[in-house]
């Protein structure tokens, strides 16, 4: 086997520098309402305005097939898959919005509740 030819190195010091950066421009371009919101966001929450605008939560526990359990959250009606999105973070589990409500893989039903009332839910365990 004949061995390979050695390739001249580059010299980095014959190279042009780089003129254009395509991502300088988006540098601090996100506004505070494009960013996810994070657990301390839920201070900024108005209860009273929470209370007023979205109806008690019913929080419950089904079996599913094969003896999975399944947490459901009923009458998020403002932003199920948002609201979706937080349970799924904060709980570190799956879950899917199905026929209007919150599904979670698992028994959350205590935790779901507790995040629910910190962003100004009136929740009931059923």
């Amino acid at each position: 086997m004949a061995k390979r030819k050695k390739q001249p190195r580059l010299q980095f010091e014959e190279l042009e520098p780089l003129r254009h950066n395509p991502f300088g421009a988006l540098a601090g371009a996100a506004p505070a309402a494009d960013r996810p919101r994070s657990s301390t966001d839920s201070a900024n929450v108005d209860p009273e305005a929470a209370r007023a605008a979205n109806p008690t939560l019913l929080v419950r526990l089904e079996k599913r097939a094969r003896g999975k359990t399944a947490t459901l959250v009923y009458h998020i009606e403002d932003d199920p898959g948002g609201a979706l999105k937080r349970l799924r973070k904060a709980l570190a589990t799956g879950g899917a919005v199905r026929d209007g409500a919150v599904e979670l893989q698992g028994d959350h039903r205590a935790a779901a509740a507790a995040l629910l009332r910190e962003d100004g839910y009136r929740v009931r365990q059923g």
